[in-house]
């Protein structure tokens, strides 16, 4: 987060809402003691700082000090692989610290095949010298890191469940309207503020490609990747998507709409739950409350907190409600509306 966001009470903000997070990490740790997304975590983000490390003896000619990251690199995702399979996108973002994508310049009316066929040749030729061809190896780290999981694990029927078939159904299965709001909850009212201030990041995530690659694969698997949306989508894009949200709230904070600022703190207070507890589950039939950016009490039915799980009436409900502040936000941002009070002097 420092290299990023030099503000002290930004970043211990960023780092008291990782913690609260109620569907993984830490609170879910103590409701669920058998999940592995807690070890996962710190890999994750070793690995990101490995990355960067990698990335400034690249820039820096440090061939020896380059191979030894990658090396180490390799190892720390290897591991995090085995506690999370989607730690292994980070085998693929070596390759962007290059910024492959830089000075494209692909317009329909002279771009054809052929021309197509020898950038992407250009492009290609980056990963084949003796320094970038190690770039290669956290990719081999993955692939044995797989057999290895795939030789411990006795599947009881090995043909009814595939990787590839699963994720292309969830293509055709997941409604956009869960996808949406699985990334509302998985994030909370202060994501809603990240689309506004894209001007004051968007250098970032153009020169460090490998942050904007990680939140395109972020998305992409929260989409794909199954029922849970929320906590797919925020354990491989958590460390990017934060830092993004750390600059929208320094950019809000700093402006005349600090006030809406407060009320998103509010309902992100609800959204995740900071002052009640995970209910039990299972439970007997029980009254469901009205949603509000959340549940407000901790006697309810748990999977109603799951965008695939939820009743269908609640998540309709929470839907609207996040669209409609999505659009308030808009409206104040856009129109810069400020909130003032008035205040009235007494004479005697």
């Amino acid at each position: 987060l420092r290299l990023f966001i030099k503000e002290f009470w930004v970043r211990g903000l960023l780092c008291f809402l990782f913690m609260m997070v109620w569907y993984v990490l830490v609170r879910f740790s103590f409701y669920s003691p058998m999940a592995s997304d807690a070890w996962g975590a710190p890999w994750f983000v070793g690995g990101l700082l490995l990355l960067e490390a990698i990335r400034k003896s690249y820039y820096n000619k440090s061939n020896s000090a380059f191979a030894g990251y990658v090396i180490f690199f390799s190892f720390v995702t290897a591991i995090g692989n085995m506690f999370r399979e989607s730690n292994a996108v980070l085998c693929i973002l070596p390759f962007f610290i290059l910024n492959p994508l830089k000075n494209l310049n692909i317009t329909s009316d002279k771009l054809n095949l052929s021309q197509g066929v020898a950038l992407f040749r250009d492009k290609l030729k980056l990963y084949f010298n003796r320094q970038t061809s190690l770039l290669f190896i956290p990719v081999i780290f993955i692939f044995f890191s797989n057999v290895l999981i795939s030789r411990c694990i006795s599947p009881i029927d090995p043909g009814a469940y595939s990787y590839m078939l699963t994720a292309v159904s969830w293509l055709y299965t997941k409604s956009l309207a869960e996808y949406l709001l699985g990334i509302f909850i998985a994030y909370g009212p202060l994501i809603l503020l990240v689309p506004f201030f894209y001007k004051q990041y968007k250098s970032l995530l153009w020169e460090r490609q490998e942050l904007l690659i990680l939140v395109i694969l972020s998305f992409l698997l929260g989409f794909i990747g199954g029922t849970d949306t929320e906590r797919i989508t925020f354990m491989t894009g958590f460390p990017v998507i934060l830092v993004l949200m750390g600059i929208s709230i320094r950019s809000i904070f700093n402006s005349s709409q600090r006030w809406w600022l407060y009320i998103l703190f509010i309902l992100q207070s609800i959204s995740y739950r900071f002052f009640w507890n995970l209910p039990d589950y299972p439970v007997e039939k029980i009254h469901t409350p009205f949603p509000v950016f959340g549940f407000m009490s901790s006697h309810f039915h748990y999977m109603n907190l799951y965008s695939h799980f939820g009743d269908f009436k609640v998540q309709v409900i929470l839907l609207l409600e996040y669209i409609i502040l999505l659009f308030a936000t808009w409206y104040i941002l856009y129109n810069k509306v400020v909130f003032k009070i008035r205040r009235r002097s007494y004479h005697l």
